[in-house]
């Protein structure tokens, strides 16, 4: 946590030190964002995840594990928005691809149980709420998210080989932002945002129980940063 909050800090700072440094412009076309705007843009980030793993035989709980990962990524969104006197209001969605596999291993004594997960990518759809300062804008955010969860199992007898499956999982999404204004169309923004994606159910080693099942929670935090474009 100490590294995300350093990270969140960092990013403020950075897209902040133009108010400080420098003259802020006179130029109307330069003085706050868009009133009113299609809006598209890239953005790219670090994400670090954790899965919370519960291993069940029919609906007996047997063992728990939590595996955890981080990967950089890279995506698009697009949205629209609208500007009330200071107030911005929007509506975004965003793809971002980019994964790395977390792993985590059980022994019971007589058998070592691997547990492997992994997301590919993430979608969100979200609302946005801010305030212009002028090239400055903060906002918060908040809506649904989904992602890909890929699964792994195996055991060590040999009675499994392994497990894959792919099952998506949905949540919900919250977080907060910067934007500075670069010119009349162009605006970069950084930003912080938690992610909690649901509950889903695996398939797990065959040979460990008939009916043998094993629950998923993966949550995420991440950092990102990036350039809009917007349509006026």
């Amino acid at each position: 946590m100490a590294l995300i909050r350093f990270a969140l800090a960092a990013q403020l700072v950075v897209l902040s030190f133009p108010c400080f440094g420098a003259d802020r412009p006179t130029n109307s076309a330069t003085r706050g964002l868009a009133p009113s705007a299609f809006y598209i843009g890239i953005q790219g980030g670090m994400a670090w995840a954790q899965d919370k793993m519960q291993q069940y035989s029919q609906i007996v709980p047997l063992w728990r594990l939590e595996m955890s990962s981080n990967a950089a990524f890279g995506g698009l969104h697009v949205g629209y928005q609208r500007k009330f006197d200071q107030v911005l209001v929007a509506l975004e969605a965003d793809y971002d691809h980019g994964g790395k596999q977390g792993k985590a291993v059980y022994n019971d004594g007589t058998t070592t149980f691997t547990r492997i997960y992994q997301m590919d990518y993430r979608s969100t759809l979200r609302a946005k709420l801010g305030y212009d300062f002028g090239p400055l804008a903060v906002y918060a955010t908040g809506g649904g998210a989904m992602t890909n969860l890929k699964t792994d199992g195996l055991a060590s007898t040999g009675l499994a080989e392994s497990q894959r499956q792919a099952n998506f999982g949905f949540g919900a999404t919250l977080g907060a932002g910067v934007v500075y204004k670069l010119s009349r169309n162009w605006a970069a923004f950084s930003e912080y945002r938690y992610a909690d994606f649901g509950q889903s159910a695996a398939r797990s080693d065959a040979g460990l129980a008939a009916g043998a099942k094993a629950s998923h929670r993966v949550t995420e935090t991440s950092v990102r940063a990036g350039a809009t474009y917007y349509f006026h």
